[in-house]
């Protein structure tokens, strides 16, 4: 026999802080304004302040989307990183919050070669997302110091040694992964062009907006 729902229990009416990222998560999966006010039983008005970041709903409101969606945008995990000072043969050690939001790695360009297997990976990037629109870049560079070292290490950030940049906003590190490229395009032949996009598709995915993209919103 089924319980009675417990009529002093009151409805979850706690504002969701990440309401404007899970409806444009929402949206950038081809979900329109229209549908998600039906699903969240609110008006299209309502969705498109929530888009706009003007308002935010409550879990209740949006347990829809947060079905769906929710466990992307809370998934919350660390990385840990090490750089190495070989003046001085120490090493820093430290830890980075956040979900990884992006990573990209630069290979050595090596003449007939097309499959990056067989190419040495030089550089990589890995952007973390810290919450309340805060990113960190982690600049990570393969050294050859050691070669027989890191390659036998099993552990991916092992072969890496690494700094973090300081905490920035979206626009920021889009600033900073443009002009990356652009200080130096011959040694990113690949990137120069395709790491732009990249991140800014990265961005969107994950649900934040971003400036200077001309938008086509389907409609019903």
């Amino acid at each position: 026999m089924d319980m009675p729902e417990d009529s002093n229990k009151k409805p979850n009416k706690k504002k969701f802080k990440q309401t404007r990222q899970l409806v444009r998560m929402a949206l950038n999966d081809g979900w329109t304004q229209e549908t998600i006010a039906k699903k969240c039983r609110n008006h299209q008005s309502v969705v498109s302040e929530w888009s706009r970041g003007e308002k935010q709903g409550t879990e209740a409101q949006l347990k829809p989307l947060l079905e769906i969606y929710g466990n992307r945008l809370r998934r919350q995990s660390f990385k840990f990183y090490y750089s190495y000072d070989y003046k001085k043969e120490t090493h820093t050690y430290f830890k980075v919050e956040g979900k990884i939001l992006f990573t990209h790695t630069f290979f050595e360009e090596k003449s007939g070669y097309r499959s990056k297997e067989k190419r040495t990976k030089l550089k990589r990037l890995v952007v973390h997302d810290q919450g309340n629109s805060n990113f960190m870049i982690v600049v990570q560079e393969r050294t050859e110091h050691h070669p027989s070292y890191f390659v036998e290490c099993s552990d991916e950030n092992g072969i890496w040694s690494s700094h973090a940049l300081n905490q920035m906003n979206s626009h920021n590190v889009i600033h900073t992964i443009d002009s990356y490229v652009k200080e130096k395009p011959q040694y990113f032949p690949d990137e120069f062009i395709s790491l732009p996009y990249l991140i800014r598709k990265a961005f969107l995915e994950h649900g934040y907006p971003v400036e200077g993209i001309l938008e086509f919103p389907a409609e019903l």
